[in-house]
């Protein structure tokens, strides 16, 4: 069976029975992780024009993605103009390095940082900073945005498990991808805490 063919006849087929159907053959199954390889850094494309730089980058630090980039990969959404913001989540001590990428590398410039130490109420508990950095679009309304959330140590999760919501509590490693309430998420529901 041909890629298009294959492709054309899975296209509309939700996340989780892509998942299914990877089960089935290896041939499937590279199959799939090539075509969900190939839509990640596709989707990282609209905000860095080198997703595998960025995907080296995490993967030597240990960062994830989460938020609404997340989840349109998750519901195999592409992206549009009107999409939120990249959201990389990093470990305490990688802050910095994925700063001086985004600036140096990706030609990103800092809006403004939030820190928790100085009485930030609205940051969650399991954050310690904010960043958040644009490279303004000039043929459209539309910016890229980044905003790389360090966390209180080296465990990037943290501040993506103090979330408010369980719709949040997903993330896409550089090459792996973590669900944690997939009845919820595949149904597009979640839980406030």
């Amino acid at each position: 069976l041909s890629d298009d063919i294959f492709w054309e006849t899975t296209k509309f087929l939700e996340f989780h029975s892509l998942v299914a159907l990877a089960g089935a053959t290896r041939t499937i199954r590279r199959r799939i992780h090539s075509r969900f390889m190939s839509n990640y850094d596709a989707n990282l494309r609209h905000y860095v024009d080198c997703p595998e730089g960025l995907r080296s980058l995490m993967r030597a630090t240990g960062a994830v993605i989460s938020g609404s980039c997340s989840q349109e990969f998750l519901h195999r959404v592409r992206h549009s103009d009107s999409a939120g913001d990249l959201e990389i989540y990093t470990p305490f001590e990688f802050h910095q390095s994925f700063l001086n990428y985004l600036m140096v590398v990706e030609g990103y410039s800092t809006e403004f940082i939030s820190y928790a130490d100085v009485g930030n109420e609205e940051l969650n508990p399991g954050v310690y900073a904010v960043a958040t950095l644009v490279i303004p679009d000039f043929t459209n309304d539309w910016q890229a945005r980044v905003r790389v959330i360090a966390s209180i140590d080296s465990c990037p999760f943290i501040p993506i498990l103090c979330s408010h919501s369980t719709t949040l509590m997903n993330w896409i490693g550089p090459d792996s991808l973590t669900v944690l309430y997939p009845v919820l998420t595949f149904a597009k529901r979640g839980l406030i805490n």
